[in-house]
């Protein structure tokens, strides 16, 4: 939905999360900060509240789950650029306007989290 719906300045709010994003992985600093709202502008891109309401539910109910995922990414090397391609992919698909590519970059980050956090989720 962001990939068809979006405007130019959620581009732009993509684009800078993703740089913050990028600088404290190249400092080894903790991303939460710019990654929540990284994951917050996506839903607020979708323009359906419904998604910015979900964004919202799972980040207050999965906090430490998330956080500890975080510290992992930052501490296991590698581990934090290959995370960063796939919010790339993500956000390439959504500039892209292409709703299919963004679908599939999401997916695909979302199932490689889920196995990072030693979960198995099915998703179409």
């Amino acid at each position: 939905m962001a990939a068809m719906r979006c405007r130019e300045d959620d581009l732009e709010k993509l684009k800078f999360y993703m740089d913050c994003m990028a600088d404290a992985i190249k400092v080894g600093a903790d991303g939460a900060v710019p990654h929540r709202a990284f994951h917050r502008a996506i839903a607020e891109a979708s323009r359906n509240p419904y998604l910015s309401e979900l964004e919202d539910f799972v980040q207050s109910r999965l906090k430490t789950m998330m956080q500890e995922a975080r510290e992992r990414t930052r501490t296991t090397p590698g581990l934090a650029p290959a995370v960063h391609e796939e919010h790339e992919a993500i956000v390439h698909a959504i500039m892209s306007r292409d709703p299919v590519k963004a679908r599939e970059a999401a997916l695909t980050h979302l199932r490689s989290a889920a196995k990072r956090a030693g979960l198995i989720i099915f998703a179409p």
